[in-house]
């Protein structure tokens, strides 16, 4: 299950309901369910899946980058050459947050 499920939209008809016994949180999640982010390429483009085209999204909870719908997964590596990308330094390889669309830098790069 994906950061799209909703505890609203299953009450009023739009979205599945939970299951027998899953309890929710105020997002509508169940603990269980993975949440994921959006990923752009650094032109700010949606980033597609090679294989069946779907968005790539970044998984929050191991900091990886995949294809929800088909599951190709990259490596941090694979993926900055797959989008093209350029990261400021070498850390980027290593790091924990997604990119691009660093919140914050841990290694002091500045906005990015």
């Amino acid at each position: 299950m994906s950061r799209n499920r909703d505890e609203y939209g299953a009450i009023w008809g739009r979205g599945p309901l939970p299951g027998a016994g899953e309890e929710l949180d105020g997002l509508g999640l169940a603990p269980t369910d993975d949440l994921y982010s959006d990923v752009y390429d650094e032109d700010g483009d949606e980033v597609l899946c090679a294989i069946c085209g779907s968005e790539v999204k970044w998984r929050e909870e191991d900091g990886v980058y995949m294809c929800p719908n088909c599951g190709q997964v990259f490596t941090r590596t694979d993926f900055f050459n797959f989008i093209g990308a350029e990261p400021p330094g070498k850390e980027c390889y290593t790091c924990d947050c997604l990119y691009p669309g660093c919140m914050t830098c841990p290694y002091g790069y500045g906005e990015l």
